[in-house]
C-alpha cells in the first residue's frame, strides 16, 4: 500500500466529491453524524411513530477512545524483527534454531522456576520452558505498556537476559539443592527433554503436510491471527496497532499472540514461518507440562503405603523400647538412637510417631543393637556425668536416657525422594490423554461409517456387539471391494455438544488456528503444576518463610492473571 496506512486518519475517506452536501442531507454522507441528521432516517422515524434519533454525543472524558493515544505516523518504526534470513529460508535449520531459543530461555529461568516448583519431582525443570517464556515476555510487555521500553529485538533479548541474570542469582543461592536434585533426577529430566523434542518434531511434520495459513474458508481464523501478529510485531508500545482499524489499537485479547511475537523477535524468523513453528511448540509444551504434573502426582500411592509401613515399624520400635524401659522416655531414647545413627529426620519422626503412629511419614529405622555403645550425649544431656561424645561400654539399660525436646509443632517433613523411575510409565500416559486423545468422537464417526457400508444384517441385543460386528464387516467390505469409506467430517468432533464449540486440544493443534484459547493450553497446565506444588507444601509454615511466600504469591498471581 506504499506506506499509506502509516498516515491513516480515522473516518477519512478521501476528498469530498461535489455530491457530498447532497449525500450528507440524505443521511448517506461520510461523517459519522450523517445518518442521524439525514432525511432518510428522519422519514423512517416519522413512519414508525418515533422521534428522530438523537445526534451522537461525544465520548465522556473518562471513557477511553479506541484510537491510539499517539497518531500512527508519529510512532517509532519497528521493522527489524526479520533479521534471521538463514534460519527463515532453511526449514530444518529454522526448526532447530527455534527449539534452541525456547530451550535456552527455559534453562536460564530454571533456578527461578525451582523456587516455585521445587516441591515437584521435576523441580520445575520441565515446566521452565513455559515459565521462562512467559516471564521474560511479560517483563518486556509491562515495560512497553507503560512506555518505559519499546517492543524491539534488542529489548526482547535484554528482557531474556534480565531473567537469565535473576536465574543465575537464584542458582548460586540454591546451588546445593540444585546440584543434589540433578544428581538424583537427571534421568527423568532427559526423558522429559526427549519427550519435548519428539512431540515438537512430530508436529512440525504435521504442519509441513499442510502449512497453508491463507485458505479463506478452510483456514479458520489464521488470516486474522496473522494480521494481529504483524500488528503486534510492528507496535513499539502496547496496546498494539490494530491492522483492521486505521489509527486504532487492538481491542481484543492479544497477549497470547504477543507471546508468539516475542519469540519471533528473539529468533528473527519470518512471521509467516514462525506461525507454523509456534503451533508445534505449543503442542510440545502441553505434552511435557502434562508429563511433569503427572510425574509429580504418580507413585504417591506407593509412597503412602511405604510411609505407613515405616510408621508401623517405628511405632513397634518405640513400643518395644517402652516396654523394655518401662517409662515414657522410650520415645526420646529412640529419637536419640536414630540421631546417633546419622538420621536426624528419623529421630524427629520417632517423636511424632508416638502420638501419630500411622499418618506421620518416617524413613526406615536401622536395627537397634541393645548392647551397642551409648549414643553421643546431646546438648540437653551435658549435665550428666558422661562426657559429651565419649563412647562407653556400659549396657544401655544402666544409662539415663537423654532429655531431648523436639518442638513438634515447628517440624517440617522433608520432601520424600522416590526413585526417578517410579511412576514414570503412568506419567507418560498423561500427555496421551491431555494432548492427543480427545472426546473419541473421531473413532466413533469412523465406526458409524463402517456400519453404514456393512452388507451384514447381524443383530444382537447385547450392547455394542451388533455395532462391532457390522463395523468389522464394513471394514472387510472396504478392503475386498471397490467400496470407499465416506468422507471424514473434521468439524463434527469439535461440536459434539449441540450449539456449542467444544474443541479438544488435539483438534485445535491439528486445525492450527493460532488462537488465544489454544495458546493458553500449556500455560493452564503450568498453573496446575503450581497448584500441585503449593499443595505439596502443606507442611510449610509460611509465617516463617516470608520470602518463599512472597515468591509463591507473585508466581500464583502471574500465572492466574495470564
Amino acid at each position: 500500500l506504499g506506506g499509506s496506512w502509516e498516515g491513516a486518519i480515522p473516518w477519512y475517506r478521501g476528498k469530498d466529491s461535489p455530491l457530498s452536501p447532497l449525500l450528507e442531507a440524505l443521511g448517506l454522507g461520510s461523517s459519522p453524524e450523517s445518518q442521524h441528521r439525514g432525511l432518510i432516517n428522519g422519514l423512517l422515524a416519522l413512519l414508525r411513530g418515533e422521534e428522530r434519533p438523537p445526534a451522537p454525543q461525544p465520548l465522556p472524558e473518562d471513557r477511553k477512545s479506541l484510537n491510539l493515544d499517539v497518531p500512527l505516523h508519529r510512532l517509532p518504526v519497528v521493522d527489524n524483527y526479520r533479521w534471521n534470513v538463514v534460519a527463515s529460508e532453511s526449514p530444518w535449520l529454522g526448526v532447530a534454531w527455534w527449539w534452541l531459543v525456547v530451550s535456552l530461555v527455559g534453562w536460564a529461568a530454571w533456578p527461578l522456576a525451582f523456587l516455585l516448583f521445587g516441591r515437584l519431582r521435576d523441580g520445575g525443570f520441565l515446566l521452565s520452558k513455559t515459565f521462562g517464556w512467559l516471564l521474560s515476555a511479560w517483563l518486556l510487555w509491562m515495560l512497553a505498556s507503560y512506555g518505559l521500553a519499546h517492543n524491539t529485538v534488542v529489548n526482547s533479548w535484554l528482557a531474556a537476559g534480565v531473567i537469565a541474570v535473576l536465574g543465575g542469582v537464584a542458582g548460586v543461592w540454591k546451588r546445593r539443592e540444585l546440584a543434589a536434585f540433578l544428581g538424583r533426577s537427571w534421568p527423568a529430566l532427559l526423558v522429559g527433554e526427549g519427550l519435548f523434542v519428539t512431540a515438537y518434531v512430530l508436529f512440525v511434520l504435521v504442519r509441513m503436510g499442510n502449512p497453508d495459513i491463507w485458505q479463506p474458508w478452510f483456514g479458520g481464523e489464521k488470516y486474522m491471527e496473522f494480521a494481529f501478529l504483524n500488528g503486534i510485531l510492528r507496535s513499539p508500545t502496547f496496546p498494539p496497532v490494530d491492522p483492521h482499524f486505521a489509527g486504532g489499537y487492538i481491542n481484543y485479547y492479544y497477549f497470547g499472540i504477543y507471546l508468539v511475537g516475542y519469540l519471533i523477535k528473539l529468533t528473527g524468523i519470518y512471521a509467516e514461518v514462525a506461525f507454523n513453528l509456534a503451533v508445534p511448540t505449543l503442542f510440545a509444551l502441553t505434552v511435557v507440562n502434562a508429563f511433569a504434573v503427572a510425574y509429580s502426582a504418580t507413585a504417591r500411592r506407593r509412597s503412602d503405603e511405604a510411609t505407613k509401613r515405616r510408621g508401623r515399624e517405628t511405632t513397634e520400635l518405640g513400643d518395644a523400647v517402652e516396654r523394655w524401659r518401662g517409662d515414657d522416655e522410650a520415645t526420646e531414647l529412640g529419637g536419640a538412637v536414630a540421631e546417633w545413627r546419622g538420621d536426624e529426620s528419623s529421630s524427629r519422626r520417632v517423636v511424632e510417631s508416638s502420638s501419630h503412629p500411622i499418618s506421620q511419614p518416617a524413613p526406615d529405622i536401622l536395627d537397634l543393637d541393645l548392647a551397642a555403645p551409648h549414643p553421643p550425649a546431646t546438648q540437653s544431656a551435658r549435665s550428666t556425668s558422661q562426657p559429651v561424645n565419649q563412647p562407653t561400654d556400659q549396657p544401655i539399660s544402666n544409662l539415663q536416657s537423654p532429655n531431648i525436646q523436639y518442638p513438634i509443632s515447628n517440624l517440617q517433613s522433608p520432601i520424600s525422594h522416590a526413585p526417578w523411575h517410579a511412576g514414570l510409565a503412568w506419567a507418560l500416559l498423561a500427555p496421551l490423554f491431555v494432548a492427543v486423545i480427545g472426546n473419541l468422537d473421531s473413532f466413533a464417526q469412523i465406526v458409524r461409517k463402517l456400519v453404514e457400508l456393512s452388507p451384514s444384517q447381524f443383530q444382537s441385543a447385547i450392547p455394542a456387539v451388533q455395532t462391532a460386528v457390522r463395523a468389522a464387516s464394513g471394514f472387510w467390505h472396504v478392503l475386498t471391494t471397490d467400496a470407499q469409506l465416506p468422507g471424514y467430517d473434521f468439524w463434527a468432533p469439535s461440536r459434539v455438544i449441540p450449539y456449542t464449540i467444544n474443541e479438544f486440544p488435539f483438534w485445535s493443534f491439528t486445525f492450527a488456528d493460532l488462537h488465544p484459547h489454544m495458546i493458553g493450553i500449556p500455560f493452564s497446565v503450568l498453573f496446575l503444576g503450581l497448584v500441585l506444588a503449593i499443595l505439596r507444601s502443606y507442611n510449610v509454615d509460611w509465617r516463617k518463610q516470608l520470602g518463599q511466600a512472597a515468591v509463591t504469591l507473585a508466581g500464583f498471581g502471574l500465572l492466574l492473571g495470564t
